[in-house]
């Protein structure tokens, strides 16, 4: 093994080391703020409360899913071995513009059939309440999922 291949082991080893405490120190901290925000949320709430926002938080959450069709993993896998600055742009697009096309489209639906689902899946809420935070996170959510994929694929690329 020569000296060059050894300081570059050397180098994507303490790389290694050095990204998985940040990730793990942020799952950490994610982890922690759930344990500190759960009595302030159960305090400030009525358990009803409470119980929809994990309904809310729940559904986004597997709406995201479908909005962005795993095309988060082909950002960071064309991305990362693009070798022109115009075709890491052209596959970023095209997953972004498409992960906004679905998300927008499922908000769209999900206003469309609020009135069907709001009455028996959140009782006491207004239909236009209960229906404007779930598109929020489901419009926002994906493109901003493409793009940390971005970053993620632009960090694979300097290794």
């Amino acid at each position: 093994m020569t000296c060059a291949t050894r300081e570059k082991r050397k180098r994507r080893t303490g790389s290694f080391a050095g990204n998985s405490a940040v990730y793990a120190a942020s799952s950490i901290l994610q982890k922690a703020s759930s344990l500190i925000l759960l009595p302030i949320y159960t305090r400030i709430m009525s358990p009803e409360m409470f119980g929809y926002l994990n309904l809310f938080s729940s559904f986004t959450t597997f709406a995201v899913v479908i909005a962005l069709g795993g095309l988060e993993y082909s950002v960071v896998r064309y991305c990362s071995v693009s070798t022109t600055q115009a075709d890491r742009a052209r596959h970023f697009s095209a997953a972004w513009w498409t992960v906004v096309a679905t998300g927008l489209a499922l908000a769209a639906l999900l206003l469309a059939s609020g009135p069907l689902y709001t009455a028996w899946a959140f009782p006491g809420l207004s239909a236009p309440s209960a229906v404007v935070f779930l598109l929020i996170g489901i419009a926002a959510q994906p493109p901003f999922f493409i793009y940390l994929a971005l970053l993620q694929a632009e960090e694979a690329a300097w290794e």
